[in-house]
């Protein structure tokens, strides 16, 4: 596999984006929200005498943990119009006829969707830490971030989960005929990272270093297998008669 002709089919991919200004707007706003609410959600409570340094903290991981559902959220936006978006923008003949492998073609789908939506997600994170120390220096007398834990999710959990959705969107994609169908089936791909944030928040796993790293390996595993599978059933001739 050329990673420089799937780079070159994700460029284009990333132009039509830039275009597409609605598209980026509904990206940006939940996470932003997201950054800039949860810590005046914080400082809403720091100062009460009422609550415990130990309660803050707890309060602050339980918060962190959502970016771990947040790449679920974002990248089907993105991810579901990678191959049925091509037949809108009336480019899929060409692109699927282009002298480039199955793997190449996914590849350049998948880092299409994955690049943009690692990098919202990243940009709220980091103006969520920011905020955090900003408000809870002066109860805690030390900044909270960074640490091992965010470390881990932000560095391994969330880009191994943002890839995961972005493959089964861009599966979905393939096998969609329009753009919101594609989308709306998108939406089932949120559950399993719904229901390990779930896990977290109800302490049936616990929030430390080795769990952490073995979810991260288990991820890694799963979406090596996924792109496998997805490669296997993908089939471009069959795309292009059905679609052109």
């Amino acid at each position: 596999m050329n990673i420089k002709n799937s780079w070159i089919i994700a460029t284009k991919d990333f132009e039509i984006f830039r275009k597409k200004k609605q598209i980026l707007l509904s990206l940006l706003i939940f996470p932003l929200i997201l950054g800039v609410g949860f810590p005046l959600l914080i400082l809403g409570v720091i100062d009460e005498p009422s609550i415990k340094i130990e309660e803050i903290v707890i309060l602050i991981n339980t918060l962190s943990l959502i970016y771990i559902m947040m790449p679920s959220f974002i990248p089907p936006t993105l991810a579901s119009y990678s191959i049925v978006g091509e037949k809108t923008e009336k480019t899929l003949e060409t692109l699927l006829a282009s002298p480039i492998t199955d793997d190449e073609l996914l590849f350049g789908k998948i880092i299409a969707a994955f690049v943009p939506s690692i990098s919202i997600i990243y940009l709220s994170s980091l103006i969520f830490m920011f905020l955090i120390n900003i408000f809870t220096y002066s109860r805690l007398n030390y900044f909270f971030f960074p640490n091992w834990d965010i470390g881990i999710v932000l560095l391994l959990i969330v880009p191994f989960i943002t890839f995961l959705s972005v493959e089964v969107n861009v599966l979905i994609s393939s096998r969609s005929s329009d753009i919101r169908s594609a989308s709306q089936l998108g939406v089932l791909s949120m559950f399993p990272f719904i229901g390990l944030y779930m896990l977290f928040q109800r302490e049936l796993i616990g929030i430390n270093l080795f769990n952490l790293l073995g979810i991260a390996v288990f991820l890694l595993v799963i979406a090596i297998f996924l792109f496998i599978i997805i490669r296997s059933i993908f089939n471009r001739e069959k795309i292009l008669t059905k679609w052109t």
